[in-house]
């Protein structure tokens, strides 16, 4: 039962480890054409609004990813319990 508790614990670093590496990307690619619009005086507030609005909804994206993956990790928690 110590190792499917082991690989449990694992599945789920390596699930919020590359969540949060993920959304490290996914941010970086998203701010490269914002970051590039800004260089236009113009388009500068504009890009910074949306480059903030696209930094909060990707995180809420990869936070409901992390929450529902430590959901599913309770759920296994509870289950590995009751084979005991």
């Amino acid at each position: 039962m110590a190792d499917l508790t082991e690989l449990k614990n694992k599945i789920k670093q390596f699930i919020d480890d590359g969540a949060t590496n993920l959304e490290q990307i996914h941010k970086k690619i998203a701010e490269l054409p914002l970051d590039y619009l800004a260089k236009f005086g113009p388009f500068e507030e504009q890009a910074k609004k949306i480059k903030q609005v696209a930094d909060e909804t990707i995180g809420s994206v990869y936070d409901y990813i992390r929450k529902l993956n430590q959901k599913i990790d309770e759920i296994a928690t509870e289950l590995l319990a009751k084979k005991k």
